[in-house]
């Protein structure tokens, strides 16, 4: 048993309006919105009647172009604004400057180091007591890590009591993993 075929059978009018349309540059969805059709149905008939190219060849270039880009990476553009100033993508312009053998002097600029923050370390408050007890560095892989205060030096002080389970001693597992209410 043969199956049918239910494509569409485009009238002249209908052809002539994709023929113009797509001349103009409108959008396939536009052109199908018109038409009461879809982009897909719209795009099959204009392949068909020669109006609409699906992959359009890369636009060459020229040796202007060439020159401009030389000239603009030269003087320390970034590929962006290369790209930008000549209408042409930020990887079209890549590919050029690579098969030119050029490369943009943004990109061997060294980058910003990030500011550090100065922090003054901690103190111990008037009426805060001072707290003796391990720091962090003399703390062993079986005590405990829950931060009590400051000790005398300005170090953080830990509990440094016996672990039970995870970081903490029995008590401060208890107040870390309490159920929420």
């Amino acid at each position: 048993m043969t199956k049918l075929s239910k494509r569409r059978v485009f009238t002249a009018e209908e052809d002539e309006t994709i023929r113009t349309l797509v001349g103009l540059g409108t959008p396939l969805d536009e052109i199908g919105g018109r038409l009461g059709l879809g982009r897909t149905i719209i795009t099959r008939r204009a392949v068909e009647i020669g109006c609409y190219v699906r992959h359009q060849p890369a636009a060459s270039w020229s040796p202007e172009e060439d020159e401009t880009i030389r000239r603009m990476l030269a003087v320390g553009l970034t590929y962006v604004a290369v790209g930008a100033a000549m209408g042409r993508s930020v990887d079209s312009v890549q590919r050029r400057a690579s098969r030119l053998g050029v490369t943009s002097l943004a990109k061997r600029v060294v980058p910003r180091l990030k500011k550090t923050v100065e922090r003054e370390p901690p103190r111990a408050q008037d009426n805060e007591p001072v707290v003796e007890g391990p720091t962090i560095v003399d703390l062993t892989a079986c005590q405990c890590r829950w931060p009590v205060g400051v000790n005398a030096d300005a170090q953080y002080v830990f509990c440094g009591a016996e672990r039970s389970t995870r970081a903490y001693c029995v008590e401060h597992t208890s107040i870390a993993w309490r159920a929420r209410p």
